[in-house]
């Protein structure tokens, strides 16, 4: 494990839980390492005993059209949400 995800993984078991469910969100520019980093931590959450799981967003800032094409976007969804 890396010293990075290893100094995520003490401070997300560090802080306090208010509620049942964290969202941990990452954040950075393209080609940053941003999935890396979150498929880390969740596989270090994981091997801790923290139930887990990445839901990825690559692409969803793309137009609607896009992901319609790319078949992205959930059925039954209406044209612009």
């Amino acid at each position: 494990m890396s010293a990075q995800i290893s100094a995520l993984l003490e401070r997300v078991l560090q802080s306090p839980r208010r509620h049942v469910r964290r969202v941990i969100a990452i954040a950075g520019p393209p080609a940053s390492g941003k999935s890396t980093l979150a498929a880390g931590l969740v596989a270090a959450l994981q091997q801790a005993g923290v139930t887990s799981q990445l839901v990825p967003m690559d692409g969803f800032h793309l137009d609607n059209s896009v992901l319609t094409s790319r078949d992205f976007r959930p059925q039954g969804q209406p044209a612009e949400f």
